[in-house]
């Protein structure tokens, strides 16, 4: 920022008077910090903004279907050559989850290319259209109408796709009469985005809390104070151990996050300063590290990128002729294979307890033999059962005796009876191991016949 020392009106002297100063240690630690001087306004002074990329919040957004990439021509194409489970290995929720995915870059390809920065893109369409429009009402030929016609189309495009967007971002209900009131979306929209957003928090002890990790973590803490934990145990295995991608076409496999190389997930070992010093997105894929059949990637500047490079020096980049990528999963065997199973991933990642030994107590004792149960038997069979059963045996002859047989309405009673007293002496066994309470056997016989009035009471005659 200059400012004019000397009065005189023809010849005045330019002092910078608005500085940014920095020291060696500030360099170091923000390596591509700047400072932004805007425009003073009515002020003598620059306004000075210091800006830190480093320190940018990146956060990975959910994906959003936009109603305005229908209209798209291109729309129907993309979407038929982008859904195709057949070329998935895996179960139909596995298919399904990949297809999605597959679907979701191919989609937000199309918003980026042709619908970014849409009020942007329908403010320039705007100019372009008028300026087309002064020079048809000076010029008029076929030439001009022709092409002002074309663009009028384009700017008609745009103006429907950016309502669309800003309706179903603002969620504003009454937006379906036909308003197109732009800026009111724009506002409404604004209003939302700042109400959702959490810009800072602060502890219990009027602390300041701005950054992400601060917030994140705070919140974590907050809600298991209120909430509690509990000491789960954590599996030693890791998801690189269980899982890992074999690239084929690198269509498929995200050069980031998937385990496609033996180093892992590569954001893990990059940070976010990855996508800037090796100039890949983070959503692409493996094969956008390629060009004409090799792997291209700018010279290595940290430990990180010798690394990969070395890493990638012993693979072979992606082919088209090899096929789609493919996850493989291990299985009991400790081989990787195309196949998911819930069964060997439980059993390839749990902690094997030792074999616990139960009691002594057998079925017959516990059901039919033990003095307890000998007595709710002897008292639900009256005088219909001269002799109360001893085993299940017992209790299949009793089924199939000619006066059971012979009664349909006595056949139920009997089948139910030994099944209410099972359920009713199993429960009063558990009640006394693990809850230390128990009831006489009057109670036990008071459950057993509710349990039974109500079942029969319930079977249609």
């Amino acid at each position: 920022m200059f400012d004019l020392a000397q009065s005189t009106f023809l010849f005045r002297l330019s002092i910078q008077i608005d500085h940014a100063f920095i020291n060696q240690v500030w360099t170091s630690w923000f390596p591509d910090a700047y400072a932004d001087f805007v425009e003073p306004g009515q002020s003598d002074h620059a306004a000075c903004i210091f800006k830190i990329p480093s320190l940018r919040r990146y956060s990975r957004k959910p994906f959003k279907f936009y109603h305005h990439i229908i209209d798209h021509p291109e729309y129907p194409t993309v979407v038929a050559e982008a859904w195709n489970p057949g070329s998935i290995m895996g179960s139909n929720q596995f298919k399904l989850v990949r297809s999605m995915k597959v679907m979701k870059k191919e989609l937000k390809k199309i918003n980026t290319t042709h619908f970014s920065g849409i009020s942007m893109r329908v403010k320039d369409q705007s100019v372009k259209v008028e300026a087309l429009q002064r020079e048809l009402l000076t010029q008029p030929n076929a030439a001009n109408a022709v092409e002002e016609h074309r663009e009028r189309d384009k700017l008609n495009i745009l103006l429907t796709a950016e309502q669309k967007c800003f309706r179903q971002r603002s969620r504003a209900r009454w937006a379906d009469v036909g308003d197109r009131n732009t800026p009111f979306f724009h506002k409404t929209v604004t209003q939302r985005n700042t109400r959702n957003h959490i810009h800072y928090l602060r502890d219990e002890n009027d602390n300041f809390l701005g950054t992400t990790a601060e917030i994140k973590s705070h919140a974590a803490a907050y809600f298991k104070n209120i909430l509690g934990e509990t000491d789960l145990f954590e599996s030693p295995s890791t998801v690189d151990s269980i899982s890992s991608m074999q690239h084929r076409d690198g269509r498929s496999a995200n050069f980031w996050y998937d385990y496609w190389t033996d180093i892992g997930p590569l954001i893990e070992a990059f940070g976010y300063r990855g996508p800037r010093e090796l100039l890949i997105s983070l959503e692409a894929a493996v094969v956008k590290a390629t060009e004409n059949g090799e792997w291209t990637l700018p010279p290595a500047r940290s430990d990180e990128a010798e690394t990969l490079q070395i890493v990638l020096s012993t693979m072979t980049p992606p082919d088209p002729s090899k096929g789609v990528d493919t996850f493989l999963w291990r299985n009991g065997e400790g081989h990787y294979v195309p196949k998911f199973s819930i069964k060997e991933t439980w059993h390839s990642i749990r902690d094997i307890a030792p074999t616990v030994q139960w009691d002594s107590m057998t079925h017959p004792h516990l059901f039919f033999q033990c003095s307890f149960v000998s007595a709710v038997w002897a008292h639900l069979c009256g005088t219909s059962i001269a002799h109360p059963p001893s085993s299940l045996q017992a209790v299949e002859g009793i089924l199939s005796s000619y006066q059971v047989v012979s009664s349909s309405g006595l056949q139920d009673v009997i089948k139910l009876l030994p099944q209410c007293i099972i359920y009713c002496v199993r429960r009063e066994r558990n009640m006394r191991i693990f809850q230390q309470t128990s009831i006489t056997e009057a109670g036990v016989i008071a459950r057993i016949d509710r349990l039974m009035r109500d079942r029969l009471i319930s079977i249609p005659p």
